[in-house]
């Protein structure tokens, strides 16, 4: 595959599912994952997994559920900007969804496990999205 060609879950994504309002299959597992190294992971912080679930008392897998759903609202929120993105414009993956999973991992902490609200969560979504549709080498 040449350096340029998106990855196939992305190539598949772009081409089929950008008319889907919920995020589709081939995507969700990519960006879970991100989701999950942003939320639980921190070079700053090695004990930041500790400290999270110190304060999220039900489980990893349940952190893991709710903090999922989030993913529909990124997908809902930057669907529309997909066919204006080429691949040389950066990784979406870290720069969204890991920088998310960050700021939501912060959030659960200071607010003692309390997740986000849907219009505090939108707020941070509508940031972080058109912060990397519209850098100058996006343009």
């Amino acid at each position: 595959m040449p350096p340029n060609d998106p990855s196939p879950y992305r190539r598949f994504a772009l081409a089929s599912d950008l008319q889907s309002e919920t995020l589709p299959q081939a995507v969700a597992p990519v960006w879970g994952a991100f989701l999950f190294e942003g939320l639980m992971t921190s070079k700053r912080d090695p004990h930041r997994s500790e400290r999270l679930l110190n304060f999220w008392h039900a489980g990893r897998m349940k952190l893991v559920t709710e903090s999922c759903r989030y993913l529909d609202r990124i997908w809902a929120y930057s669907r529309r900007h997909w066919r204006h993105l080429s691949p040389k414009h950066g990784t979406f993956e870290f720069e969204v969804i890991s920088a998310f999973g960050d700021l939501l991992g912060f959030h659960l902490i200071l607010n003692h496990g309390e997740l986000p609200s849907d219009e505090e969560a939108d707020l941070v979504i509508q940031g972080l999205v058109d912060a990397f549709f519209t850098r100058e080498d996006a343009l």
